[in-house]
């Protein structure tokens, strides 16, 4: 029987990981709140980033 091979996986689109990246950062700044810690100014400026990215490739993609 001969078997078939499948691709290989792959790398995860930059816009899929930008967005799954913005949720994980999101879900720690409220674990730390919630435990009355201080919040990292890199997670900060990070999801900051992410947020201008994802918003103009939104912009982008969604004019008419």
């Amino acid at each position: 029987m001969n078997s078939i091979k499948k691709p290989e996986v792959g790398i995860k689109p930059k816009f899929i990981h930008d967005e799954h990246r913005l949720i994980k950062i999101d879900d720690a700044i409220l674990r730390f709140v919630e435990n009355g810690q201080s919040i990292p100014i890199e997670w900060i400026t990070e999801r900051d980033q992410l947020i201008e990215v994802i918003g103009a490739r939104k912009l982008k993609y969604n004019r008419t």
